[in-house]
């Protein structure tokens, strides 16, 4: 989904104490993602056309529409906000006005608006366009284009693991994060812990050094420039709950477009470096073009 932020209009002047001007920028968010627009500055009608990409996976995910104030002198920056709008309506809502709600009764960016104790605070335009997949492992004509990374089982060495403080109660966290150039993706953290304590006393000690099998079973999606197809490179991070590398590698992004995917699995799994061992990763790479939809359709 491609939404376009295009402009507001007739936004309250200032606060009501003060006649400060306003310096408003556009919030929008879908589900957990969220994206702002440059601010302009000393406007009540301001005008942005800028655009931002969201991936939607499901027709009941709404799409939240909040006016803000960069110069705001509270910690609720919030000047108004509109309803939120479900996905399966915004073709109706598409370059059309869009009723903005008052929200000084105290709703924070995150918080959702309440029509019923809201006065109006203007309106805003937005434009929704959907974006189509092409075949898989191809060019599409769109400047976008889907990078998926699907992860499985990842092999650790114990050495790695701070197996000395893990227990039940507190277990060693890791997760995997995948990254091209500004564009970073986090898989939830899987938890570890020894079966025993002996095992973690053992490991603890280096008389015992094995590897355990995190099973991760995630899939990133990545949406990345058509530059990054021939220049750009998809880095891998094992990760854990402190945020220190386990271990990386690096894919070019070239390579897999021209192999039409790759895959690491079973005895040829993909080797994530570090200093003194590497981990070992079960992962599925593919790439997928997209291009604007013919008609305005929902994509359901």
């Amino acid at each position: 989904l491609r939404i376009w932020a295009l402009r507001a209009r007739d936004l309250p002047s200032s606060w009501p104490l003060g006649s400060r001007s306003r310096s408003p920028y556009m919030d929008v968010s879908l589900e957990t993602e969220q994206w702002q627009t440059s601010v302009v500055y000393h406007s009540t009608s301001p005008e942005w056309n800028e655009k931002h990409d969201f991936l939607v996976f499901d027709k009941r995910q709404e799409v939240g529409i909040r006016v803000c104030d960069s110069k705001s002198l509270f910690l609720r920056n919030v000047i108004a906000a509109a309803p939120p709008i479900p996905v399966d309506d915004l073709v109706f809502q598409s370059e059309q006005e869009v009723e903005l709600l008052n929200c000084d009764h105290g709703d924070d960016v995150v918080s959702p608006v309440h029509p019923s104790s809201s006065s109006p605070a203007g309106t805003a335009v937005l434009r929704f366009e959907w974006l189509n997949f092409v075949r898989p492992g191809r060019r599409g004509p769109d400047s976008r284009h889907l990078l998926r990374v699907k992860l499985d089982e990842i092999v650790v060495p114990t050495e790695l693991l701070d197996v000395q403080k893990a227990t039940v109660l507190d277990p060693t966290l890791v997760k995997m994060r995948a990254k091209v150039r500004e564009v970073t993706k986090d898989t939830p953290a899987v938890a570890w812990f020894p079966a025993d304590s002996s095992m973690g006393e053992a490991s603890a000690s280096g008389t015992n050094v094995g590897t355990v099998e995190l099973d991760l079973e995630h899939t990133l999606f990545l949406l990345i420039n058509a530059v990054d197809l021939d220049a750009g490179a998809l880095e891998l991070e094992l990760r854990n709950g402190n945020d220190k590398i386990l271990g990386s590698a690096q894919i070019k992004i070239s390579d897999v477009l021209a192999a039409g995917g790759m895959k690491w699995r079973d005895n040829r799994r993909l080797a994530l470096k570090h200093a003194t061992g590497k981990c070992l990763a079960d992962v599925e790479v593919s790439i997928q073009g997209l291009r604007l939809a013919q008609e305005c359709v929902t994509g359901f």
